[in-house]
């Protein structure tokens, strides 16, 4: 009987929908039929049936995997045996000769434990390295630097498909001992990320003056984060459900979109404020259960501040004085954004390299 694979991707800035891309490429030319699905427009469980395996791919976010990605996992239906592999892209750094491995952390390892308890055998892992693409932090790579890494990558890739092919375990890899490992390690920083801190990094996106209210950047949202609010200038507003994957700020036409470094600083201390509660349990309440009740407290006072606090900051950065203020003190408005070189933000919205 002939393999046929469904290969189910996430991507912000075209990584995971390249790599996706690759791999079923290689099955192809193996002679397996694979077909390759956007999961933002495709929550289908007649197409994940039709085929015999399943793949998922996406980025890591936080030493783990998106929620997104875990929200697709949960609604799969019942894997009755079928073989499964995850790969999550993880970001990587090459500056000269010089190359820094990114951190997959718990993401595959989670991803196939939720794919195991749905009935699948998730029996191959791998971990990609693509060029990191959070440039709210550094600017992206050469151009050089990226392609070198694409190469390094497609090879690993090339020797992946093998093992897809053959339905072959492949878990214990040095590759995925050193994420699983430094993902034990991390396991707090990932379930903070998960919990809380994606909301943070949400509430840090704005429009400076250059935005024409094109709307692309609602339009193309895979979680349907952003939405155009105004009347004679509408300009975007991110919602708390944004997985900071980053395509609106590297796909916007006009470059408009930065991550506001100098507004993050004061919901830094609008943050530390609410988390007073938990500082004084900590510090004046012996009782380590006590502590809790008072950090959870501290946690549902910090999330509707930040709501507070960004609906405030929303409507600040229509005045002009206050917007100019806040593009002069972020660095995106002089880091090179990333996007793949060979990935279209077209790509994202219609059912990409489907095969029958």
């Amino acid at each position: 009987m002939k393999n046929s694979t469904d290969i189910f991707f996430m991507s912000g800035t075209g990584n995971s929908f390249s790599v996706a891309k690759d791999i079923a490429t290689g099955l192809e030319k193996n002679g397996n039929s694979a077909s390759v699905h956007n999961i933002e427009n495709l929550f289908d469980i007649k197409l994940i049936k039709q085929a015999n395996s399943i793949g998922v791919v996406f980025p890591t976010h936080g030493f783990t995997l998106p929620w997104m990605i875990f929200k697709f996992l949960i609604l799969l239906p019942r894997g009755r045996g079928r073989y499964a592999f995850t790969v999550c892209t993880r970001g990587s750094i090459r500056i000269g000769k010089f190359f820094m491995p990114g951190l997959g952390g718990s993401a595959n390892a989670i991803s196939a434990l939720i794919l195991f308890l749905k009935g699948y055998k998730p029996k191959a892992w791998k971990a990609i390295d693509m060029p990191s693409n959070w440039t709210v932090i550094h600017p992206s790579l050469t151009n050089k630097s990226c392609n070198w890494i694409y190469k390094r990558e497609k090879k690993k890739i090339d020797s992946f498909v093998p093992v897809i092919l053959q339905r072959k375990w492949s878990i214990i890899t040095l590759n995925n001992s050193y994420d699983f490992l430094l993902g034990a390690l991390l396991i707090k920083i990932s379930i903070i990320y998960f919990i809380f801190a994606r909301f943070f990094l949400t509430k840090m996106f704005f429009a400076n003056e250059k935005c024409n209210s094109c709307g692309l950047c609602e339009k193309q949202c895979p979680v349907g984060a952003i939405k155009m609010r105004g009347t004679k200038k509408p300009v975007p507003y991110w919602k708390l459900r944004c997985e900071s994957c980053m395509r609106c700020i590297s796909f916007c036409p006009q470059k408009a979109i930065e991550s506001g470094h100098s507004w993050a600083f004061v919901l830094y201390l609008a943050s530390a404020a609410y988390g007073l509660p938990y500082l004084f349990a900590k510090y004046i309440i012996p009782n380590d259960t006590h502590q809790w009740w008072f950090f959870w407290l501290s946690i549902e006072l910090t999330i509707p501040g930040l709501v507070i606090a960004y609906h405030l900051f929303h409507y600040l950065i229509r005045i002009k004085i206050f917007n100019k203020i806040f593009s002069f003190t972020t660095f995106t408005r002089i880091f090179k954004k990333y996007r793949h070189s060979e990935v279209k933000v077209t790509d994202f919205k219609k059912e990409p390299n489907t095969r029958e």
